[in-house]
């Protein structure tokens, strides 16, 4: 199995118990990252902030930025729609 990014809430007690675990069964992970106001993190292809009012914010890393109007006289308009569509709907699931 391999997932590329996993959020997970714990407590530091957890979070040790688990690495002791998952190293006794041999699995290879990534390093954990902590979430802190002065640490952004990279999850699942967009930026998670933490505020100092505790506000968590999730900003997509610029795949809005390659949506383009679809020229409705192209001859390859439909193609070019479907793959707009596609984008925003990656949009809409990640974030």
């Amino acid at each position: 199995m391999q997932t590329n990014d996993t959020l997970s809430l714990s407590n530091n007690k957890f979070a040790i118990l688990e690495d002791k675990e998952l190293k006794k069964a041999n699995f290879t992970t990534k390093p954990k990252e902590t979430l802190s106001t002065a640490k952004p993190l990279e999850f699942n292809g967009c930026i998670l902030l933490l505020e100092n009012s505790g506000i968590v914010e999730l900003i997509q890393k610029g795949q809005g930025t390659k949506i383009e109007l679809i020229d409705i006289k192209s001859a390859d308009r439909k193609q070019i729609y479907v793959q707009q569509r596609a984008r925003g709907a990656y949009i809409a699931s990640i974030c």
